[in-house]
């Protein structure tokens, strides 16, 4: 049976009752990934992963969501779930115990894998007269962020790396990307956030006469250093001009780019760690088969570091592949 099967087989048995088999159950792990919501990407990449992880190792891997990241990371830090998605700027702060953490360090964290790269900014109406986000001084701009916190940080890092701070702007709270995006559409705000390609941003450019357009980001001189004092390991990145209808029609535009990372917990047992990292590495094909966003993975920069440290089974694969040092 191809593997392709296998994964399809797998992700259809995982919405089925469990009929507990005293055999199969010493003989199976039942192995978490937590993520966030169904309907997120996070639950879309936590299906594709546990799919591909259940129909190579016989092992039961099941996408487990909850609320949020900031809900599931410190219990992954203390070894209640084997796995969990995150971005490496949030990572960062619950290792760390800073901003949403604040207070609480999750020094059991371990990257196991950088996956695919969110690439985000400031979206305005295509005919708006801002054309860059400096511009957006005196706007009305979505602000808050209180269900989708991330997005705060990005915001405001964008913020800074062009020169403006939350008080050069007219804030609009909202609870997330996407009711933010929606306010876009009804005309309540001049600039909302989005991630590129995301389904909120493909509606705002067919509801919106004339579309959406990005705003780019000052990037220039030091503007990593400007982004990382608000949001940990976001860069700038930019973006080419491109055939689909994703906001970026004209010119090449600088945006964020946010990494998406694979965790565990440091209790997570190495074996496994490194069963599943060998998998990602070489099964690329058949994660894009599952999830097309896994395109923009690259099996070559799992190991990019960020502030929290690698798992020990990680570690393993890497040094093998030569992809870290030792």
């Amino acid at each position: 049976m191809s593997i392709l099967k296998r994964i399809a087989l797998a992700t259809a048995c995982a919405a089925l009752p469990v009929i507990a088999s005293p055999v199969i159950a010493q003989a199976q792990q039942t192995i978490s990934i937590a993520s966030n919501p169904q309907g997120s990407l996070f639950y879309a990449i936590g299906t594709a992963v546990s799919g591909m992880m259940s129909g190579l190792t016989g092992d039961q891997y099941r996408v487990a969501p909850y609320g949020g990241s900031s809900t599931y990371l410190p219990m992954l830090n203390r070894g209640e779930i084997e796995f969990g998605l995150s971005n490496a700027g949030e990572s960062t702060f619950a290792y760390q115990g800073k901003e949403m953490f604040e207070g609480f360090e999750n020094k059991n964290l371990r990257v196991v894998a950088t996956l695919i790269p969110a690439i985000s900014g400031f979206v305005v109406n295509a005919d708006s007269d801002y054309k860059t986000v400096a511009d957006l001084k005196g706007a009305r701009v979505v602000s808050g962020f209180t269900s989708g916190r991330t997005f705060h940080y990005l915001t405001s890092a964008s913020l800074n790396a062009s020169g403006l701070d939350w008080g050069d702007v007219k804030r609009v709270p909202v609870p997330d990307y996407v009711s933010g995006m929606e306010m876009l559409i009804d005309g309540r705000v001049d600039a909302a956030y989005s991630t590129v390609g995301v389904a909120v941003a493909q509606k705002a450019m067919a509801s919106i006469s004339g579309g959406i357009r990005f705003l780019p980001i000052d990037a220039s001189g030091d503007v990593n250093a400007r982004l990382d004092a608000f949001m940990p390991a976001a860069t700038a990145v930019q973006m080419r001009p491109s055939e689909a209808k994703n906001g970026i029609a004209d010119d090449p535009t600088d945006l964020v780019k946010m990494e998406f990372v694979l965790l565990a917990s440091a209790d997570t047992d190495d074996e496994t760690v490194y069963e599943l990292t060998k998998a990602l590495y070489e099964h690329k094909a058949d994660l894009v088969e599952s999830l097309g966003a896994f395109r923009g993975f690259d099996p070559e920069a799992m190991a990019t570091k960020i502030a929290v440290p690698f798992h020990e089974g990680a570690l393993k694969f890497y040094r093998e592949q030569h992809l870290i040092a030792d």
